[in-house]
């Protein structure tokens, strides 16, 4: 679990930067003050990542969950279903 946290806080580095260097270039203001760029820059890294943890971590659990993995699964679901059906 550490690892993988360690291995996001590197992940939303590199985009965080970015998005710093490139906002901070359409406002030459913004270059003055570092308290705007070190707000812009935290903010950008906390989304980053929040986007980075979701898409690795919290999103690959919930398909696992939702799809089945065997044809066996898939047909006792699909019983299940047609059992539940009113006749």
């Amino acid at each position: 679990m550490l690892l993988q946290r360690i291995g996001i806080w590197v992940c939303a580095l590199a985009p965080a930067v970015l998005v710093t260097f490139v906002i901070s270039g359409f406002d030459p203001i913004l270059r003055s003050s570092g308290v705007m760029l070190f707000i812009i820059f935290a903010a950008s890294y906390a989304g980053c990542y929040f986007v980075w943890n979701w898409v690795f971590f919290i999103r690959p659990a919930e398909l696992k969950k939702k799809l089945p993995i065997t044809g066996e699964e898939l047909r006792r679901k699909r019983k299940e279903f047609y059992d539940s059906l009113p006749r």
